[in-house]
């Protein structure tokens, strides 16, 4: 249920996303870009404060609370010192950083790419609006193989997940991502650039969308809300840092090829660390440690004080 959820949210912000870079265009080439950040900061405006000022927590009856297995307040601490000794929460967290720094890219820098390679800019928009129908395809396939896969794994038992996992769709698409990446310098063409954003956005849009059900499945339900947490911290961190470290090579370089190989690498390197993942996972599958009660008593009496 948390996957299909989350996945059928996905879905829709990024056809929002489609829709918002023609319409950007739009307004960018009849008003401005300063009236064209007026007028979606008043939208989000407008249609935030009634979202805000209705919104209403779930109410948790006696039978949602027996069978909900998320960890309490008290047992966070168990959790993090769990998590500190599984090797592949340290894996997970640095695949997700790996592909991370790819997700925005395309938005900094690739109509800066297009006019170093005497690529008219205005062709920019439709190269985004191309990235942005890519994104929403990706999201939907996404949807549909990572449930199939996992439909498929629980014919086999519990544990199939070590055998059927989602990790290998990370795999393929960021093996797929990344020779992409590295060939897009070789040829100085539009198509090229539109493959380039199509394949990334697909790729990149679906390790997004399978971010929480992956977590889940390697993790469990009693440590996997806690590596989402940290994944997702992971995640901030290399979409803010990607472009950063891009335009620091471009202003050292001259180029953008050298951030494409780097891009490039960085697939590969994800692609690496989650086919090792489910090996790890076998190994050393993670496990939440008690504490005693007295250690547990004495985080309830540092809270009370």
């Amino acid at each position: 249920m948390y996957a299909s959820t989350l996945l059928c949210f996905n879905t829709y912000v990024f056809a929002g996303a489609l829709f918002s870079t023609i319409i950007s265009e739009v307004l960018v080439s009849r008003l401005g870009w300063r009236r064209k950040f007026q007028i979606f900061a008043s939208i989000i405006f407008v249609v935030g404060i009634p979202c805000v000022a209705t919104f209403k927590p779930v109410v948790r009856t006696p039978a949602t609370e027996e069978t909900n297995t998320a960890l309490t307040k008290p047992n966070r601490c168990e959790a993090f010192i769990s998590l500190c000794k599984t090797p592949a929460f340290y894996l997970w967290l640095f695949a997700t950083l790996c592909w991370s720094v790819n997700l925005f890219l395309p938005h900094v820098f690739l109509i800066d790419y297009m006019e170093s390679i005497d690529i008219p800019s205005a062709t920019g928009a439709w190269v985004l609006t191309a990235y942005g129908v890519a994104s929403f395809v990706g999201r939907i396939l996404a949807a549909v193989i990572g449930e199939k896969i996992m439909a498929y794994g629980s014919m086999f038992g519990k544990d199939s997940c070590r055998r059927f996992s989602l990790a290998s769709v990370y795999v393929v698409c960021s093996v797929i991502a990344g020779l992409v990446t590295m060939l897009t310098p070789q040829w100085k063409y539009l198509g090229v650039v539109y493959a380039y954003a199509i394949v990334t956005a697909c790729m990149s849009s679906s390790l997004h969308s399978l971010m929480f059900a992956s977590t889940m499945q390697f993790f469990g339900d009693e440590l996997g809300i806690d590596v989402w947490g940290y994944a997702n911290l992971t995640l901030a961190i290399g979409m803010v840092t990607g472009p950063v470290v891009s335009g620091a090579i471009y202003d050292v370089t001259g180029s953008y090829v050298s951030a494409f190989y780097m891009c490039g690498g960085l697939f590969f390197a994800c692609a690496f660390t989650t086919s090792i993942l489910p090996i790890v996972l076998r190994h050393r599958p993670p496990k939440l440690e008690v504490m005693p009660d007295a250690v547990i008593r004495n985080d309830h009496w540092t809270d009370d004080m």
